[in-house]
């Protein structure tokens, strides 16, 4: 199985996190990669058997939280998802 982790990072958290699912799935024997949400190509999306999208938040901790901006449209962005 190929997992492709895509990250949205402001202060470099949301990629280490990324970065430690990527390891952890390899070491379960996965083959796992990470690359960031706003430039990933179509041919790896689509080489991919299941995506993770990783990002950070913005709004208020009870109210308005929400994904990075820019994060909806960038998934909107990739190709089709169908059967991941």
């Amino acid at each position: 199985m190929r997992v492709l982790i895509l990250y949205e990072t402001r202060r470099g958290f949301t990629l280490t996190v990324a970065r430690a699912v990527r390891d952890e799935l390899q070491r379960r024997g996965v083959l796992a990669t990470t690359a960031p949400l706003r430039s990933v190509d179509d041919g790896t999306v689509v080489a991919a058997d299941a995506l993770i999208v990783g990002t950070w938040v913005k709004g208020a901790i009870v109210a308005g939280v929400g994904p990075a901006l820019g994060v909806r449209e960038g998934i909107a962005r990739l190709p089709s998802l169908e059967g991941k």
